[in-house]
């Protein structure tokens, strides 16, 4: 007997009796019948009452439970409503009393529907109750139940499947909801809720704690205008967008489902294209529909993020900047904060300064302000916010008028887009027509993300004058709508504007005949009659508020209305504000003390701007400016922008100008926007230039804050590939720093030498850049004199200097000047970085410009030499050393997360593997490369590793392959522009497509090859593409072997097309400064020539004396081919035995390589030589027709068509000498 419980949850007998003959029990009356009545199918029930009715359901069978008795039929016909409208849990009449250890299945019985796996297997415990009101929850928040069918079908269900997605089927349900319930789902009883009270428990604090977001929301999350009439004309785009949501709800997921912030990539082929682009003229709709298409996605359960570009707007990122605000706004960044990831943060700090506010865990070694680095980590930090917000429900994410966004917010959407395809995520983004067909940041990202099926422009056309009709049934006269139609020519928002008027001309007109109500016919003459009607104040107000932009603060707005000394109070100004809105002029958004105000339209905007006489307006902006400074005045470089903008337009002094053009330069520099960096410090040098002309006498600070300006112009120019200016402004800076005749002391000297050292290095550069090789070297050097001159043979400067130096003798193929002017490099920038272990401390020290941070040096630096001596070494064959070099290097960048470096390191040492012919590991780790350049949007890596993957598959002989892996390289030239990349991708296509016997498309790939390279004469990649047009005249000559020998034309061509090769290849041979590698390929390539031209002797002789260097060197790949020429060339002279012999070990070199093409010629070039001898013994006869036959097999698989063409030659002429 169970005890009476303290509660009433439990609807357990009073009394019994029997009454003629029947048994009775006497029970409390539940006089509202079962939930069941209030359950019906298709209609959940609230929250509210899931909260109540759960919590009283759980006490109940936590009671029984406690006494161990298991329910086994908890359903809604169960639950009984009380007079109070309590439930109450009623019929244990199929109850039984809990074992722990059963071993034996009891009778099953229960309501399928309801029942767990467990008790559908005859072994109920208090977990199938908890399964069971899990099921009934389910059918409470949906309205229908998981598992439906034949009462067969669903037991196999309840044991088998897993229930339907919660928020397929409401998505208005919280991902925490849906998990919660899936767990108390979960098959196996051990991984559900320890007990029935934890569950409910989870359960009610999810559904509160969202309704409790609901409620933050409403007041956060203005979506859009209001006062708007019904969307009309638009039903397919509009269609169209909710289908682009409905596809992204397909990824919607729990939070562990994905842990790799950029695992989402689609390189190939994207699953869905996550931006959407809504374009079309100046008001025909675009930003409506967008918030109509908002309001949709709000209602399915969606995050909405809204954000709008202005024009007046310079700073960079202000578009994502708005978006991260309106996130913590909504309290979405709550589980990102609970993470320990500061990585996340620190970038972020840069574009909210109130995150360094947070009780954050820093990292210890942070190089997030270095220089060199690309703005990966900041578009890093931002995905990771939206992939983890993504992961509590599906993000809507709108970007109006794109033509204004500056360069690094479109180019974050395009990394952003391409990174969150598997993610529940979608950009809506507005523009102009005009952004496609003038010159806008944003056209050259759509083109990209078009050609890459991660972009869908919806055009928005006109509307139909039946549309516009619809759009204006509040004009009630046909002719007044038949006007309206033909002015507006389809622009919604014109038509709107003239039935505004009309409206409101009809009920101030004395009469209100249609020919006394005059229509505008401009846009520009509508909006002055409606600023007619407004006050004089009111119209001050919106003229202040269109100097201020699109959108403005009621403190910024009070700044603007004082007059003097006077100024608005608090009521004042918000009566003129209410006028404003009343007028529907103005809009406002957010609550309490963050609300900002908005015009209609941007046009309105513009219209009231340029209404202002030229005087009023520059007081306006100069108002506007004090109240941005005032605004801004803890958080400076984020409003330094706008503050300029204002200075400018108003006025403003030079040197406020000054001041805030480099705060504002700084942000931009800081965040990589070189572009607009740039436009900053041109304007900061502009106004201290006039400051400095203004004044009597120039001041050493001026004269030093001149060349930190200009030092940092130089940089951006620079960072922007813009070399040939940015030389000049070097070349200015050091003659500055030369004419200076102020005493300095004995550590300023020196650090200005340095200063000069290093701007000759820059100097050197900048030509290198142009390709002014020899140029370079000398700037280099007169960097290095002048620090030795003055007693400098140390520190960061002169290995700086060392390392530019080895750069370039590295590309000009002078080695072991390369390699000693890396370890010189080497050896000094590892004594800087001993003599500063505080060097991590650097990230603090924002204002130092760019060449005095060189000067403290980094271990990054250390890490580039020793890539670069690595890949140096490689040249030389020293492969063993390169790789140590490279591991070294691959290490320090792993440490501080260098991806774009740690990529570059992998391409080497994937090169290193490739050349030794270690084709498994060099596939693995151009692989893992290739993967990571696609992450960092890296175009020019990854095509360069996809060309490399290419020549892998050539090397193990899968042509096809190769081709495939090429065309995909060949794709991504059209991408970027770097002029060795084609070089070496046309030349190694040809390489491919020789092979494949497609001779015509080789000649074209090489003859771009050359074209490009011959102006260049950089040795290295002249001599990869000179080798390639020896390699197809050998081939054109091999087609000319067999079948043709009598024809005296084709041997004339033939000794013709060697000659030619010959005289190439000697040429390679004899060159400087091309790579070990390259040599060595070279002189194999001779001796086939060699072979082919009869000279067998000369081959073979030539084969020995090459052999050991190219062991020495380690380039194992070219052993194979090598050792056959040399089997060949024997064979020829009738030393059948030794040609046997090195034969038989080139197919096993082949083999072992899985070489597959080298292997089945050694096989053919073998079966040759078995055949010479006549008359040929049977069992060398059949030896080589079995050979014969694998070779033809392997070339008719790899579509080597020249090569099987020579096979079926030597077939044929097997079988004929066999016949005789």
């Amino acid at each position: 007997m169970i005890p009476l419980p303290e509660f009433t949850s439990l609807r357990i007998p009073w009394d019994f009796g029997i009454h003629e003959g029947a048994p009775f029990l006497v029970m409390s009356h539940a006089p509202h019948g079962s939930v069941r009545t209030l359950c019906k199918p298709g209609h959940p029930l609230p929250a509210e009452k899931i909260i109540t009715y759960s919590a009283n359901v759980a006490e109940a069978l936590q009671h029984a439970h406690a006494h161990g008795v298991v329910h086994r039929d908890v359903k809604p016909e169960n639950m009984l409503l009380g007079a109070r409208d309590e439930l109450l849990l009623s019929d244990f009449g199929i109850a039984v009393f809990a074992r722990e250890n059963q071993s034996r299945p009891r009778d099953i019985a229960g309501t399928v529907a309801y029942m767990a796996p467990e008790q559908l297997q005859g072994y109920p415990c208090p977990a199938s109750d908890q399964y069971a009101l899990g099921i009934v929850i389910y059918e409470w928040l949906t309205g229908t139940l998981p598992f439906t069918g034949s009462t067969t079908g669903i037991a196999v269900q309840q044991v088998m499947a897993a229930p339907p997605s919660l928020r397929k089927l409401s998505p208005e349900i919280p991902p925490r909801v849906e998990k919660i319930v899936f767990k108390a789902l979960a098959k196996d009883p051990r991984e559900r809720f320890p007990n029935v009270l934890d569950f409910v428990t989870a359960l009610r604090d999810a559904l509160e704690s969202q309704q409790a977001e609901n409620t933050i929301s409403e007041e956060i999350v203005a979506i859009g205008r209001t006062r708007q009439r019904p969307l009309v004309g638009r039903q397919q785009e509009f269609s169209t967008i909710h289908q682009t949501l409905l596809v992204a709800e397909r990824y919607t997921r729990t939070p562990e489902a994905v842990t790799d912030y950029a695992s989402g990539l689609s390189w190939v082929t994207p699953a869905r294209s996550p931006l959407l682009v809504l374009s079309g003229d100046v008001g025909i709709g675009k930003t409506r529909l967008a918030e109509e298409a908002s309001r949709d996605a709000y209602q399915r359960g969606w995050f909405i993020l809204w954000s709008r570009a202005y024009a007046q707007e310079g700073a960079p990122y202000q578009l994502w900047i708005d978006i991260l605000r309106q996130a913590m706004k909504q309290h979405l960044w709550f589980d990102v904060k609970k993470e320990s990831i500061p990585s996340i943060y620190q970038p972020l700090m840069v574009l909210l300064p109130e995150l360094a506010l947070l009780p954050l865990q820093r990292p210890s070694d942070s190089t997030a302000t270095y220089t060199d680095m690309a703005p990966l980590k900041l578009w890093d930090a931002v995905l990771a916010v939206l992939t983890d917000i993504s992961k509590q429900g599906p993000v809507l994410i709108v970007l109006d008028d794109l033509q204004w966004a500056d360069q690094g917010s479109c180019e974050m959407i395009s990394y952003l887009s391409r990174h969150l395809v598997e993610h529940p995520v979608v950009f809506l983004g507005t523009c102009r027509e005009t952004s496609f067909s003038s010159f806008y940041p944003f056209r050259a990202q759509v083109m990209q993300l078009h050609r890459e099926l991660l972009v869908n422009v919806l055009h928005l056309a006109a509307l139909t004058d039946n549309q516009i009709a619809c759009l204006v049934e509040t004009v009630k006269e046909p002719v007044l709508v038949q006007r309206i139609q033909s002015l507006a020519s389809g622009n919604p928002f014109f038509a709107e504007e003239l039935a505004r008027m009309v409206n409101m001309q009809e009920r101030d007109a004395s009469q209100k005949s249609v020919d006394r109500i005059p229509l505008t016919k401009t846009i520009t003459a509508l909006f002055n009659q409606r600023l007619e009607l407004l006050t004089s104040c009111c119209l001050q107000l919106l003229r202040a508020g269109a100097v201020l932009g699109g959108s403005f603060s009621f403190v910024a707005i009070q700044v603007m209305l004082q007059s003097g000394d006077k100024q608005l109070d608090e009521e004042e100004v918000l009566t003129l504000l209410e006028e404003g809105l009343n007028s529907g002029l103005l809009t406002e958004q957010g609550s309490g003390h963050n609300i900002t105000f908005h015009f209609w339209h941007p046009l309105l905007t513009h219209h009231v701007y340029e209404s202002i006489f030229a005087a009023r307006r520059a007081l306006l902006h100069k108002r506007a400016s004090q109240a941005l400074i005032g605004e801004y005045a803890h958080r400076e470089e984020e409003g330094a922008a706008l503050i300029v903008h204002h200075l400018q337009q108003g006025g403003g002094e030079s040197a406020l100008i000054v001041r805030y053009a480099q705060l504002a330069g700084n942000r931009a520099y800081a965040l990589f926007a070189y572009g607009e960096a740039e436009r900053y410090y041109r304007l900061a040098i502009q106004q201290l230039e006039l400051c400095m002309n203004e004044s009597l006498k120039t001041s050493e600070a001026d004269q030093q804050h001149m060349v930190e300006l200009q030092e940092y112009l130089a940089e951006c120019l620079r960072m922007q590939g813009r070399f040939r200016e940015s030389c000049a402004i070097y070349i200015h800076i050091l003659e500055l720093h030369q004419l200076q005749t102020l005493p300095l002391s004995s550590p300023e000297k020196e650090q200005d030498i340095e200063i000069q050292a290093l701007l000759l290095g820059r100097i050197g550069r900048a030509n290198y850049d142009q390709g002014n090789i020899q140029q370079a070297h000398l700037f280099y050097e007169q960097g290095e004199l002048l620090l030795k001159a003055n007693g400098i043979v140390a520190g960061a400067a002169l290995a700086h200097l060392y390392f530019q130096h080895s750069y370039a003798y590295r590309l000009s193929g002078s080695y072991e000047q390369a390699q000693f002017y890396a370890m010189q490099s080497c050896e000094l920038l590892a004594d800087v970085l001993e003599q500063q272990k505080a060097i991590c401390e650097l990230k603090n020290h924002s204002q130092i410009s760019p060449l005095r941070r060189t000067l403290y040096g980094h271990e990054i630096d250390l890490a580039d030499i020793y890539g670069l001596l690595g890949t140096i070494a490689g040249a030389m064959g020293q492969y063993t050393e390169g790789l140590r070099h490279m591991h070294a290097a691959s290490g320090i960048f792993q440490r501080h997360d260098c991806k774009r470096q740690m990529v570059i390191v992998d391409c080497n040492i994937g090169d290193v593997y490739l050349r030794r012919a270690e084709y498994t590991q060099a596939m693995q780790v151009f692989r893992r490369a290739l993967v990571e350049a696609q992450n960092i949007q890296e175009l020019p890596l990854a095509t360069f590793i996809t060309c490399n993957l290419a020549l892998v598959a050539a090397r193990c002989g899968d042509l096809s392959d190769a081709e495939v892996e090429m065309k995909e390289a060949m794709k991504g030239l059209d991408r970027f522009d770097a002029v060795l990349a084609k070089v070496l991708i046309y030349s190694y296509f040809a390489l491919i497509l020789t092979d494949q016997g497609k001779l015509s498309e080789a000649q074209k790939m090489l003859c771009l090859s050359l074209k490009l390279v011959r102006p260049l004469r950089i040795p290295p990649y002249l001599g990869t593409t000179l080798i390639t047009l020896s390699y197809i005249r050998l081939m054109q000559a091999r087609t000319l072997d067999y079948g043709t020998m009598g024809t005296t034309l084709f041997t004339h061509e033939r000794q013709r097309l060697l000659s030619r090769a010959r005289h190439t290849l000697e040429h390679v041979i004899h060159m400087n400064g091309i790579e070990a590698e390259t040599h060595c390929e070279a002189q194999v390539c001779l001796l086939e020539v060699l072979l082919l031209s009869g000279e067998h002797e000369q081959a073979a002789a030539g084969a020995t004396a090459i052999q050991q260097e190219i062991a020495r060197l380690g380039i194992v790949w070219l052993t194979p081919r090598l050792t056959c020429i040399m089997g060949c060339s024997l064979g020829f002279q009738g030393q059948y035995e030794r040609a046997h012999e090195q034969l038989r070990y080139s197919i096993e070199q082949a083999r072992d390589y899985k070489m597959n093409l080298e292997y089945a010629r050694s096989l053919q070039s073998y079966a040759g030589i078995l055949l010479r001898p006549s008359p040929c013994t049977p069992e060398n006869h059949a030896l080589a027709l079995q050979s014969l036959h694998e070779a033809r097999d392997i070339f008719r698989n790899e579509k080597a068509q020249l090569d099987l063409q020579r096979v079926n030659h030597l077939l044929a002429h097997a079988s004929n000498n066999h016949d005789d």
